[in-house]
């Protein structure tokens, strides 16, 4: 059985378009909830599956095997000329990240395997240590370095940050439970 990918997908472009795509994500819905689910011949990515969609906001919410299916969103946002911004995460493997789409340009930036190996484990006293400090659980530093590296991505690359930046409305969202993470978690 796969491990889970949530994905959080904001569409950038002509309001027409955006409009388009959201049509599509919806009739995908539609033919999930009816138990016939087929995408069109125009996505031929080998990682297409995207379950459970729903929507909040400007946000386009589903679930993915194993990892984003960037690779299928491109296809997507080419055929309706649209542009996206994914943010992404599957807790299980590690994977986390965010990718950039805008004309053509894919862009983005992930937690790695050296971020990873920054956070440190005292198994004698349970507590998690990054950077001098005592944490009851992991999940409030791999979220920090999270929002770090995105903030650090969009200042070191303005111009793609910059041809996509949503309006003060479309704001990123916290992916599910991430908010709770945050809030709780540090020790001392």
């Amino acid at each position: 059985m796969a491990n889970w990918c949530h994905n959080c997908v904001r569409l950038t472009g002509e309001p027409e378009n955006i409009a388009a795509v959201n049509a599509f994500f919806k009739a995908i819905e539609h033919q999930q909830e009816q138990g016939n689910y087929e995408l069109p011949d125009f996505i031929t990515a080998k990682n297409k599956g995207m379950f459970e969609i729903w929507f909040r906001d400007e946000h386009i919410h589903f679930r993915s095997a194993w990892s984003p299916p960037i690779n299928a969103l491109i296809e997507i946002a080419d055929h309706f000329e649209t542009g996206f911004i994914n943010k992404y995460e599957e807790p299980g493997m590690f994977v986390y990240g965010k990718a950039y789409y805008h004309e053509g340009e894919l862009d983005g930036v992930s937690l790695t395997r050296a971020d990873a190996e920054q956070i440190g484990y005292d198994e004698e006293r349970e507590v998690f240590l990054f950077e001098g400090k005592e944490f009851d659980n992991d999940e409030v530093i791999i979220y920090s370095l999270y929002a770090k590296k995105i903030t650090d991505f969009e200042a070191s690359h303005p111009v793609m940050a910059g041809k996509i930046t949503p309006s003060p409305t479309a704001n990123d969202e916290p992916l599910p439970g991430q908010e709770q993470v945050r809030k709780a978690g540090l020790k001392r």
